[in-house]
């Protein structure tokens, strides 16, 4: 079928979501850990 329900309208939604929330949470975590790396510090507030 060419036309989505909505249910799988839906599913879709919650995958790219899901898949933009954990790709920014790994961002995060990646740019936080450099910065640490560069400071030379362990302050895990600053983050």
């Amino acid at each position: 079928m060419l036309i989505k329900s909505t249910a799988d309208y839906g599913d879709d939604l919650c995958a790219e979501a899901t898949m933009g929330v954990a790709i920014a949470i790994f961002n995060t975590y990646a740019i936080c850990n450099n910065w640490k790396r560069s400071l030379k510090t362990a302050e895990p507030e600053h983050c």
